[in-house]
Parts: C-alpha cells; sequence; structure tokens
C-alpha cells in the first residue's frame, strides 16, 4: 500500500498545493514556499534529488505501534 498527501488545510498557499510540491509522497511545508519531502516507513529520501522515495527494506507491522506527535 503506497500513499501520497500533502496538508492542505494547514497550508492555505503551501508550495505543496501544486503537484504535491514534486514530492514522490508526502510533503510539508515548513516555511513560505519551502518545501521538505518524506517517505513513507520502509522507504529512504533520495539524497540526490530530495523528493523520490527509494525502497529501503521490508517492513512488517505485527505488534507495532507508531506515534506521530506534532507540536
Amino acid at each position: 500500500m503506497q500513499s501520497s498527501m500533502y496538508l492542505s488545510d494547514a497550508y492555505e498557499d503551501s508550495s505543496c498545493l501544486l503537484n504535491q510540491g514534486a514530492c514522490h509522497r508526502l510533503c510539508m511545508d515548513y516555511r513560505s514556499n519551502e518545501i521538505t519531502c518524506f517517505c513513507n516507513v520502509g522507504y529512504l529520501l533520495n539524497e540526490v534529488d530530495r523528493h523520490s522515495c527509494q525502497g529501503w527494506q521490508l517492513v512488517t507491522a505485527h505488534n507495532h505501534l507508531i506515534v506521530l506527535e506534532c507540536n
């Protein structure tokens, strides 16, 4: 299962709104017109282009809990 997303409600004028900021998976706009791309669990962000994701390892979700904390 793969997903792509950006947080449109949080960033009305976000650079992520146009073509998902050219990010392969997750686009976050921390500052005006400055995006940061992220990848799904089990993938790594390409160190050269900083937009595409590369397969890293198969991650199984048996008896694991992932917690994301927003400050």
